[in-house]
């Protein structure tokens, strides 16, 4: 099936899920709102939307695998990808707010072949295939020509608000007064149409998923804007920011972002006592613990995890976030202590490595979902997340192979999770996440310890 007619039926699937969250909204009760993370929402019309377009998606294209939002398929080595969000703007949809939208693409490597939105509230959809235009509904879509001084730019919220904060501060300061005017839409997939149909100029937003941006991006592109990460590359499938605009204001908007970024090593100034305060922290964060099942102190782990990724890196921010991973998640110590004392790149660092739990359940019951979710943040994420995240799971490896020599199967026991097959899925999908850092010995050291290590639990 040519790209043009598979994005016709992918148009007619976005619709059906659009008919069902419609219906499902007319009835909907607050009482069916679940807590993912903080002000990060998921309701049944999301899974049921979800479940709704994997299945057609299934029947249309056997071959391809996903990578979805909620995590009801996944994917194995499938050389096409599906990038599903069933309900982008799920808070919008909560508060009966528009826009809330589907967004459905279809990945090959790092191109995206086609990307469709339906946006549920004006019933709009909006679709672009690579070489053959954008479109709503039938019409050729075209971005602006407005200049930064007129432009009216969508600046968004996402929910890692400690870590956006500072920026999204500085961008409304240096912004506000100084182009035409500020929005917030509330959906990723819908601001990037917007810019595509020229409502929009402009539109920048970190710390969300590939399934937030994908399809509205080709869409984007189709339309003559220009699209890239925050760093300005225009490969933009693998990360966790986008930038989109009518190409006459991107370069303007980039400034600022690259301004924003705490890491900017333009304006960075290497503190060279930063790992080894870090290193005190750490100590004294994990004072008196040992490994689960060892006498060996905790610290070794956050030490060890630093060395694999200073094999990779000196950049010292990095170094310190490594050694500082678990001490939110295994010390109890506060985000807003490490932003303090490390700045805010490191806090964000740490904060992405730390695990969080899932309401009205236990710590064994939510293990499947926790672990989704981190395989789900870290295939989105920056490679600085991944490196740190690389850290941490190699070392783990490490003493995982070290005692299974000592104790053989009873080293399961160690563990919440005693179930090995189970670590076995979580371990392979962890090297699927990461597998964009494979031109490091850490991750080829890593592939290989998990093949030795859980090959005999598979089938």
């Amino acid at each position: 099936m040519e790209l043009r007619q598979l994005t016709s039926a992918v148009c007619q699937i976005a619709r059906q899920a659009g008919a069902y969250i419609r219906n499902e909204r007319s009835k909907f009760s607050l009482e069916s709102v679940e807590r993912k993370h903080a002000h990060d929402y998921v309701s049944y019309v999301d899974k049921g939307s979800e479940q709704l377009i994997v299945t057609a998606l299934r029947q249309l294209l056997p071959e391809a695998g996903f990578i979805t939002e909620e995590g009801l398929a996944g994917h194995d080595q499938e050389q096409l990808l599906w990038v599903v969000d069933p309900l982008d703007g799920t808070t919008n949809f909560i508060h009966q707010y528009a826009p809330y939208a589907v967004s459905i693409a279809l990945l090959q490597g790092h191109e995206v072949l086609l990307g469709v939105v339906y946006e549920v509230c004006h019933d709009e959809c909006f679709y672009a295939w690579q070489g053959g235009g954008a479109y709503m509904d039938g019409q050729l879509l075209h971005v602006s020509t407005q200049k930064i001084n007129d432009a009216l730019l969508c600046l968004q919220l996402p929910y890692n608000s400690d870590a956006y904060k500072p920026v999204i501060k500085r961008l409304i300061d240096e912004l506000y007064g100084h182009v035409g005017s500020i929005r917030m839409c509330g959906s990723a997939a819908m601001a990037l149409c917007y810019v595509a149909a020229g409502r929009y100029d402009g539109y920048a937003e970190q710390y969300i998923g590939q399934w937030d941006f994908m399809a509205g991006a080709l869409i984007v592109k189709e339309a003559g804007g220009t699209v890239t990460n925050y760093e300005g590359e225009t490969d933009f499938t693998q990360g966790n920011s986008v930038v989109a605009t009518n190409g006459i204001i991107q370069n303007d908007l980039l400034k600022h972002l690259t301004n924003e970024k705490p890491h900017d090593k333009k304006k960075q100034t290497i503190d060279s006592s930063m790992v080894d305060r870090a290193i005190c922290f750490a100590t004294k964060a994990h004072s008196g613990v040992v490994r689960k099942g060892t006498k060996i102190p905790y610290i070794a782990h956050p030490l060890e995890a630093m060395a694999i990724v200073g094999s990779i890196t000196d950049d010292q921010e990095l170094l310190a976030a490594a050694v500082l991973h678990d001490v939110v998640e295994d010390a109890g110590v506060n985000v807003a202590d490490i932003r303090t004392e490390f700045g805010e790149r490191v806090a964000a660092l740490v904060d992405s490595e730390t695990d969080s739990e899932v309401p009205g359940m236990s710590h064994i019951d939510s293990w499947q979902i926790r672990k989704q979710a981190a395989i789900d943040h870290l295939a989105a994420a920056s490679r600085d997340v991944k490196i740190v995240a690389l850290g941490d799971k190699l070392s783990n490896m490490r003493a995982m192979l070290l005692h299974y020599h000592e104790q053989g199967e009873q080293v399961w026991q160690r563990f919440n999770q005693k179930d090995p097959a189970c670590h076995a899925w979580y371990y392979r999908q962890l090297v699927k996440s990461l597998s964009s850092l494979s031109d490091t010995d850490a991750f080829q050291e890593f592939a290989a310890l998990v093949d030795q290590v859980f090959s005999r639990y598979e089938k």
